[in-house]
């Protein structure tokens, strides 16, 4: 029967996918692959890479699987679509090397102290990455809402240990990419290296915005900039965290907002 539907190509495939559940479709796939090798079919090789795609489309497209995707691959795919050229089956791969988190208000996605293995995509909720003193102060680095992506490059890169923290200031959910699966979608997606190098740029260039602001700018002109960058977020987030990534004190952040 399997083969049968198999050789029947994508309409047929995708029919057993809605009947039997996307689950079980795959051992009925495994099972049939079996009994078609057996039964000596001779483009095996071409029917099984063409199931395997389907498969993957079947898990990730409503149009596929009569579900709908779940709404923080939506969030991601938007995401990228907006930036490059990104095909549904790429994207159908890509998932794949994508572990959906949850987190809690103040729960730790990274200590300092321990490396840093994963990139991770907000798709609901705050994140904050920040860095502590000898003296116990916080100094705030990046905040990370929805649409944002949040990591410690240095750590990521090299595996050494963190000198960051990030953590959840709202309930949160993120996509977690390893970093030892990075390599293997660059090479299979070109798509993707494009993607994170245009990422990599964007950071480089909002670092020396950073830099720039911390050495020239008034507290005033801070603030605007940080609300620019940030809509929204200054009504999501406690005051004294963002005067720590200002780099003023929350004295001096309530007097530049009583002056808007």
């Amino acid at each position: 029967m399997v083969a049968t539907v198999l050789a029947g190509g994508e309409e047929r495939l995708e029919a057993l996918g809605r009947a039997v559940g996307v689950d079980a479709l795959d051992t009925v796939l495994a099972v049939g692959f079996a009994g078609v090798a057996f039964a000596g079919l001779d483009n095996l090789a071409v029917i099984g890479a063409q199931a395997v795609r389907l498969v993957a489309r079947i898990r990730c497209y409503p149009y596929l699987s009569g579900m709908e995707l779940p709404v923080a691959y939506q969030l991601l795919r938007t995401h990228l679509q907006a930036r490059v050229r990104l095909s549904d089956d790429d994207f159908a791969v890509f998932q794949q090397y994508l572990q959906p988190l949850t987190l809690r208000k103040r729960q730790h996605l990274l200590q300092a102290g321990e490396p840093c293995t994963h990139l991770a995509f907000v798709t609901q909720g705050c994140l904050r990455c920040y860095s502590l003193n000898a003296q116990g102060q916080e100094h705030t680095l990046q905040f990370a809402p929805e649409d944002w992506w949040v990591s410690d490059m240095y750590s990521l890169l090299t595996q050494q240990p963190s000198a960051l923290h990030i953590d959840a200031l709202e309930d949160a959910q993120v996509l977690l990419l390893a970093q030892a699966d990075m390599e293997t979608v660059y090479a299979r997606f070109p798509v993707f290296e494009r993607y994170f190098r245009l990422l990599m740029q964007s950071r480089f260039v909002a670092l020396q915005e950073r830099v720039n602001a911390a050495l020239s700018q008034s507290a005033g002109e801070k603030y605007q900039h940080f609300l620019r960058k940030y809509p929204g977020i200054a009504q999501r987030v406690p005051q004294h965290f963002i005067a720590s990534y200002l780099g003023i004190t929350p004295e001096s952040l309530s007097r530049v907002r009583r002056q808007l």
